[in-house]
């Protein structure tokens, strides 16, 4: 499959015109690294014609002057020096072309020497060479400088940059290469994992054997949701781009997306960095069982130093462990413990809302507050849970006494509870007063907790209309019910139907 070329027909095109002037000035062809610089250059020279022009390829090979060059040179000859040194090179360079034009193509040219790079300009400039360049963007040099800096300001000189592929032209690759189109979500996930890279691309479609690990699904192919066996891993460059990748899409709640991602970064060994988000996902969309597996999979793939085998989900199946057991034995892999508390928030909110049991995740976080730096968090998750939980007392009870001065994140969950509480007893004005205060908070934390501000926002609706604010709480509806993009709005009505589930049979419902 030749997708390599895909998005590059303009370049292409760009290069054979000028190679095809009579007196071509010099042409740089840029892009970061793994865009496809050296392909794109020898694709547009297969059209050269030999019976005119002569291509000489440079060959960095070291610091030392003339290096780049010698591969050219007479085998054994003395090494030109002196004042004259860069003309006798380059008139021995032109004599290899037999007449012909010389063109000389000098691929990752920052490499170069900068002798090399003079003996380029010298025959640019007195003997019709046309000097063909690729350079990386950003181009790292040991021991700094760049050799390409004395062409900078030829006559005439231009440069080809060569961007990122579009979704549309990663959508593209993906078709020729599963014969048949593939869902949406699956192409940008593969465009966010590589930017549109299409060396980083190529890890994942080749190494990766994509096409072993996409299933069709309704007439389009989307990824496998289990991951066949372990294949070659990304490079650590790939692997950065992925998990970057990740973190854009939770925090842009697009939810289809992080979950390709999150295969992704499984079958590229880094299963264990996404765990977290891969567990939030799943308990959104209701699937409490995997949130678990995957807490799970990240307390155990953690380093194996947790000493026993299953995981704090399978001991609260079996009953066999209370709650400061668990914490006990998850606190020593993965820095899930008192050093980490959002995971800890995760696996309570999967206790109270996958599996329907805030008592068990209150006993859970008490027990781990016990032992935490961020105590006062803690007890800040503890009352969330409660007030969302129905029991109003108890939540008043845990919060009476935090001072929330110095946790931004446990403020942001007192005062969504104090505002649930309000809601209970029908305090629309004092519950929007405590929404709006931790609106501010949840934004500054949209990278960890995305879904915390469209839940709060859906609350703020509800409390407005109970203050008798109907021309605000309709202007806030007005944008959030139309479910505009990256609103929120889905995510809002997810968390409505989990923390409903978690109420108890006795507490009141508003």
């Amino acid at each position: 499959m030749d997708w390599h070329f895909v998005g590059r027909a303009e370049h292409l095109e760009r290069i054979r015109s000028r190679l095809a002037e009579r007196e071509p000035d010099p042409l740089v062809v840029v892009g970061e690294p793994g865009i496809g610089r050296t392909s794109v250059v020898r694709k547009a020279l297969a059209s050269l014609d030999p019976g005119r022009d002569a291509l000489l390829e440079v060959r960095p090979g070291g610091h030392e002057p003339f290096s780049s060059l010698r591969h050219l040179l007479p085998s054994g000859a003395a090494r030109p020096a002196g004042r004259d040194a860069v003309r006798e090179v380059a008139d021995a360079v032109r004599a290899l072309a037999a007449g012909r034009r010389p063109v000389l193509l000098a691929d990752d040219a920052h490499l170069a020497d900068h002798e090399t790079m003079l003996v380029l300009q010298h025959l640019n400039r007195h003997a019709g060479a046309f000097l063909l360049l690729t350079h990386p963007i950003p181009a790292p040099r040991p021991g700094g400088g760049d050799p390409v800096d004395c062409l900078r300001y030829e006559r005439g000189i231009q440069t080809v940059r060569l961007p990122p592929l579009s979704v549309d032209e990663v959508g593209a690759v993906l078709a020729r290469l599963m014969e048949g189109p593939v869902r949406s979500a699956t192409t940008e996930a593969l465009h966010a994992a590589t930017a549109g890279n299409p060396g980083l691309l190529h890890d994942i479609v080749v190494r990766q054997e994509l096409r072993g690990r996409m299933v069709r699904d309704g007439g389009r192919w989307r990824l496998a949701d289990a991951p066949p066996a372990e294949g070659p891993a990304l490079t650590c460059r790939g692997v950065a781009h992925l998990l970057a990748a990740v973190a854009r899409a939770w925090e842009s709640l697009a939810l289809d997306q992080v979950e390709d991602l999150c295969r992704l970064a499984a079958w590229s060994g880094a299963g264990g960095e996404v765990a977290l988000v891969k567990a939030a996902v799943h308990l959104l969309r209701g699937r409490a069982a995997e949130a678990f597996a995957a807490l799970d999979g990240r307390w155990e793939g953690s380093g194996g130093n947790h000493g026993g085998g299953a995981g704090v989900g399978a001991v609260l199946d079996r009953g066999g462990a209370g709650s400061g057991a668990v914490l006990e034995r998850g606190a020593a892999g993965a820095g899930v413990g008192p050093d980490d508390p959002h995971p800890l928030l995760l696996r309570a909110m999967c206790l109270a809302f996958g599996r329907q049991d805030p008592a068990e995740a209150d006993a859970f976080l008490a027990a781990a507050a016990a032992a935490s730096p961020h105590r006062e968090r803690l007890h800040a998750y503890r009352g969330w849970l409660l007030a969302v939980a129905g029991r109003a007392s108890d939540a008043a009870d845990v919060l009476a006494g935090l001072t929330l001065q110095r946790d931004r994140h446990a403020a942001l969950f007192a005062h969504a509870a104090e505002a649930i509480g309000h809601l209970e007893l029908g305090r629309g004005a004092a519950a929007v007063a405590h929404l709006r205060r931790a609106l501010v908070l949840a934004e500054a934390d949209r990278a960890v907790l995305p879904w915390m501000a469209p839940y709060l926002r859906a609350y703020l609706i509800d409390a407005l209309l109970l203050a008798g604010r109907i021309t605000e709480a309709t202007s806030l509806a007005g944008e959030f019910h139309a479910a505009a993009p990256d609103c929120g709005w889905k995510v809002a009505v997810a968390m409505a139907a989990l923390t409903a589930a978690a109420r108890t049979d006795d507490a009141p419902v508003s």
